[in-house]
């Protein structure tokens, strides 16, 4: 499942979960996306910010934030 934050041609901001990508492509080209607070039809893709891990294990550590990192004296 995906999550977009839609916003419409009157700049109303929403959200909606999508099975895949290409789901909300089709529903985007067809005009089958509508805005829940005004019914508007113009929908694109809103700014979202990227989610970000709360990870709160210690340097080095797995699943640490620096388990990954390649500047880390620390990383795996």
């Amino acid at each position: 499942m995906i999550k977009y934050s839609l916003q419409c041609a009157e700049n109303h901001v929403f959200d909606e979960w999508f099975t895949n990508i290409a789901e909300y492509d089709e529903k985007q080209a067809s005009k089958m996306l509508k805005c829940p607070i005004c019914g508007n039809n113009l929908i694109k893709k809103a700014i979202m910010a990227p989610a970000i891990s709360a990870n709160t294990a210690p340097c080095g550590e797995k699943n640490s934030p620096c388990s990954s990192c390649c500047s880390c004296p620390h990383a795996n």
